[in-house]
Parts: C-alpha cells; structure tokens; sequence
C-alpha cells in the first residue's frame, strides 16, 4: 500500500512540474529591462489567475516595452513607429480564472480599438476600429482589430483587454489583463535612384549610356529609362511570349471586374524602386512605379530591381518579402485558392493562418510548393528552384516527374529542369542574416514558437494521465479495502469448535462411550484404554 501512495505521489509532482514550465514561459514581468516582443502571453495572479494566453501585433517596428500593474490589472505597454500606409494588425485572447468558494462569476468582457490621430493630436475618428464583447458566459475570448493606416496619421493606438468580473457575498471585483502599443509616424524611406555612370563626350566600347532620370506621369515612367527587371526575367523570350499571349486574352468587361474584386494583398513595405505590370499590359514598359496606395489586383507582375525590395501583406495576416532582382506573379482570382508565382529572385514567406478549407501554393519554375502555414524561403536562379525552411513543414512536388518530397526545419531542397532534388541541411542564421529586420523578427519568433509547442506537454495527455493515476488510485483503495474484509471475515468462534471436535473424537471401543484425553479406564464399562 505504501508503494502504491509513494507512486502517486511522485506523479502529481511530475504533473504540477509540468503545469508551472507552461507557467514559466510567458513574459516575466520582473525581468529588467523589460522585453520588447511583438507576441507573448502573461497573468495576473492578483487573486484567481486570470490569463492573456496570446497576443499579437502586425506592423509597424517595436522599440520600447514596459509593464503596468495595479490590484486586479496588468498591462504590457509597447511602443515604435509606423509607416503611412501600413496596415496594422492586434489579435488577443484571453481566458478567466478559477472561480473559488462563494465566487460567483457575473462574465468576461473583451474590448478592443485602433484609434488614429493627426499631427495637432485630435483623433480621426471616421478610422477608429471597435471590438466590444460583453458579460460573456464563455471562459476564453479572442478576437483582432486591422487597419491601413492612412497617410495623414501621425499617431496610432492600438489597445486589447480581456475582463474576468464576479462576486461574493460581501463583494465584487475583477481581474483584466491588457496590451496597449503606441506607434508614431516616420517617413517612408526615398527610393534608391538607378545608379548612372558619369558623362563623357566619348562613351567607352562595351558600356551604356548614362540613363535619364525618368519623368514620372501618374506612376509611369517616360523618357530614356531602362526596363525594370533583372537580366534574368528580361531577356526570357519565352517567359514574355507567354505574357503577352495571355495579355491579350484578356476582355474589357475583364479587366473592369478584376479591378473592382477588393484585394487580398497589398503593399506592407517598399523600398527602392518596385514595379507592377498589369495582366492586361503587354510590355513591360507599361509597368507601374509603386507605391503604398497602389492596388493590387490577379494576375499582376511585380519586380523589384537592385537594392530594392517589397513587402505583400495578405488579408490572413501571411507575410511575404520580396528581395531585389525579383519576378513574381499573383494568381489571387480565388481567395481560398491562392497562388503566387516566382519567376525569378528570392521570397521569404511567413503563413500565419488560412482561410478555413483554404489552402497557398507558390509556383516556381521547376517545382510547386504545397503549404499550409509555416516560414521559408524560395529562390529561383538559373534555371533551379531551391527551397530552405526555417519552420514547419513545406510539400515540394517536382512538375517534371510528379514526385513530392516533405521539406523539413533546417533542410533545403533544390529541384532542376530534370526533376531530381537534393535535400540538404543548410545554415539557418547565416542565411537569415542576409534578409531585413522584419524577416529576421518573424522567424525568430516563429522558431521559438515552434519549439514551446513540441517541447511542452499537451494539456490532453495531462488530463488522461491524472485520469488514469485517480483511477488507479481508487483500484489500490478498492484492492485494500476488500482484502481487509477478509481478513476479518473469519469467526472468532472458529478455532474454539475445531478444538472442541477434536478433543470429543476419542471413544471406548468397547462400549462407544465418550473418554476424555487423560482417561486411562472407561468410567461406563472399565475397560481398560490402550
């Protein structure tokens, strides 16, 4: 029995274990200097533990961080800039705590905004975003606000809170966990001018001539100015034969209603010079100088030249850096069946979530990529199409043979004309050195993510296994209780009987009259007893 107690003992240890390495990876509220993250989770543990289990914020660059506390609040506060134009993103859940003895819960409460304000302070509040849950039954709540911050913005807020209000007898109180982020305005960085070689009368044998600087006219460039582009898209006779055929497929009634469609994608970030050529333009020279304002519609060609690049946001959140000297095409007719073409450069991908029954395939010049939400890159360069994954898990099928291989953290896959692949390992820190900050934030976050996840216990296999150690514990007390019963189940008077039996079962033989143990003669008949 003893073994038994020691046995589980030791398991409700390894249990509440367990329950406090979850604890212990949310925010730590007495680290100094306080830490500055875009996502986390956090409790206040004024009296029941009520819990941000997540936070999220999209857009803009953190720079600063600091906590407030009060009884029955705690808020993580964070602060940065912004660039006009930007869509910036909150996302929240939270989750009550437990109720204890006389606690009666009265509900939750979630509210959350985006409020803009201008350059004198006032707010504009034709933009402010609302979401406002009240004294709802259900334990946990979650939601998030968005907005494309327009140009005349010099501050934005962004506010989330989840509420646990109840009462006793005597009182009533409540506990709220809450996450505010103030960003300012900063100005959109100056595209990068083509670099131009210095004038001469004489220009040497096997250069160009200096370029122009171009006369931009509603976004389109005029005058001698090159093609947008690396050599690579441009001087692909085919890529461009193809474009054009299909560019003249398209109908007025078409392209009205694909102009109309409301996107799905839109510029996050830009810098340097990008271009975007419409599906329904046959040369490139009708491409687009782009801007934050620029839509986005199906079908477009974006490129961005040297030391240029773009940022694509996508309505689910989904992150897409597009870095110099690249070519991509989106296919984005379908919401739930989207599709972005690499035709030449490099793309860093981050999926958040995607729509429910959705699903997001990039298309590269040798392989199509079949991804559900995870974080990679994708190069296209010289007729190879290579894949590396910093998190999750991405599909590579090959368009030559069909064949699929599953693409792993740390391993990198690259597909040529043949359809044969290698899958190697590959340095994930050097290569995301190479990218911008906000790549290397995500990923490094999306890592850390990944890792909590497959190192933490699952809240289900915690429950089963204090299941099982009660009901083996209620086994052991039945097992006891009822081996107790027959131990003491024997009658008291049992040994007295047999003794009595035995001490009666001696009998003259002479005249079968009952002897004692000690008689030497029959009292009845004198025989004499052997």
């Amino acid at each position: 029995m003893k073994r038994y107690l020691l046995l589980f003992t030791a398991v409700i240890i390894v249990v509440t274990c367990f329950l406090l390495s979850a604890r212990a990876a949310a925010l730590d509220k007495d680290a100094d200097p306080v830490p500055v993250v875009s996502s986390g989770s956090f409790i206040c543990d004024t009296w029941i533990g009520t819990s941000m289990d997540s936070f999220s914020v999209g857009g803009g660059e953190l720079t600063g961080a600091e906590w407030s506390f009060s009884q029955g609040y705690v808020g993580y506060n964070l602060t940065g800039t912004f660039i006009p134009g930007e869509t910036l993103t909150l996302s929240i859940a939270g989750t009550m705590g437990e109720m204890g003895y006389q606690q009666e819960h009265k509900g939750n409460d979630l509210f959350m905004h985006i409020k803009c304000y201008d350059s004198s302070g006032k707010e504009l509040k034709e933009l402010t975003e609302n979401v406002q849950i009240d004294d709802s039954a259900s334990g946990t709540l979650s939601d998030s606000v968005s907005l494309a911050v327009p140009a005349d913005t010099e501050e934005v807020e962004l506010y989330g809170s989840f509420t646990c209000s109840w009462r006793t007898p005597y009182s009533a109180a409540s506990e709220m966990v809450a996450v505010k982020v103030i960003l300012e305005s900063k100005p959109e960085p100056e595209p990068i001018p083509p670099t131009a070689e210095p004038s001469s009368d004489e220009t040497p044998e096997g250069t160009q001539e200096p370029q122009a600087t171009p006369d931009y006219n509603d976004g389109i460039p005029s005058g001698n100015y090159s093609k947008p582009g690396s050599a690579e898209i441009l001087n692909n006779i085919e890529f461009w034969k193809k474009w054009e055929e299909n560019a003249k497929k398209w109908t007025p009634e078409e392209i009205e209603e694909a102009i109309k469609e409301p996107s799905i994608v839109k510029f996050g970030g830009l810098s340097g010079e990008t271009w975007v050529l419409r599906a329904w333009d046959e040369d490139i020279d009708q491409a687009i100088f782009a801007d934050y304002d620029t839509p986005l519609y199906h079908g477009d060609l974006i490129v961005t030249r040297t030391r240029s690049g773009a940022i694509l946001s996508w309505s689910d959140m989904s992150t897409f850096v597009v870095s110099e000297n690249s070519c991509v095409v989106l296919d984005i007719k379908h919401e739930k069946e989207s599709k972005f073409a690499l035709v030449a450069g490099n793309v860093w991908v981050n999926l958040k979530k995607m729509i429910h029954g959705g699903s997001m395939e990039v298309e590269m010049g040798q392989a199509v990529l079949g991804i559900k939400g995870t974080t990679f890159i994708c190069e296209e360069k010289d007729g190879i199409s290579t894949v590396k994954v910093f998190e999750g898990t991405v599909e590579v099928t090959a368009n030559t043979t069909g064949k699929s291989v599953m693409v792993n953290s740390g391993e990198m896959l690259s597909t040529d004309s043949t359809g044969k692949g290698t899958l190697t390992m590959f340095d994930m820190e050097a290569e995301l050195a190479g990218w911008d900050s906000h790549a290397q934030q995500v990923t490094a976050e999306a890592m850390e993510e990944a890792d909590r996840k497959s190192g933490g216990f699952p809240v289900v296999i915690v429950v089963v296994l204090v299941i099982l150690v009660v009901a083996g514990v209620m086994v052991v007390v039945c097992i006891a209780a009822r081996n107790k019963r027959k131990t003491t189940g024997t009658p008291t008077y049992a040994a007295p009987i047999q003794g009595y039996r035995q001490q009666g079962s001696r009998f003259c033989p002479n005249c079968g009259n009952p002897l004692g143990e000690s008689n030497r003669f029959c009292s009845k008949c004198g025989q004499r007893l052997s």
